[in-house]
């Protein structure tokens, strides 16, 4: 067995070097720090946003469906109106 003291080439801070393997960052942590934004904005937070900005797109689409509906209502109401077609003039 080689002692530090008799070899001088051997780095006494190699042992501390393998004590950092042995502190490897839980990996909850770890999953946890990569799915996180530098905000602090995560999946949970963009999901909830998304489903807000979804909720406020169907409201609006369902108000662009009734004024469709009224405008065609309308203009089916009125070529209902037409008595004759003009005459094709010569």
């Amino acid at each position: 067995m080689a002692d530090h003291d008799e070899n001088p080439d051997i780095d006494i801070d190699a042992d501390e070097e393998g004590d950092e393997f042995d502190e490897m960052m839980d990996p909850m942590e770890a999953l946890a720090n990569f799915l996180a934004t530098d905000d602090g904005e995560t999946i949970a937070t963009s999901l909830a946003s998304l489903k807000d900005a979804a909720l406020l797109m169907t409201k609006h689409m369902e108000k662009q469906n009734l004024i469709l509906v009224k405008m065609l209502s309308a203009m089916s109401a009125m070529k209902g109106c037409e008595c004759k077609p003009a005459a094709p003039t010569a």
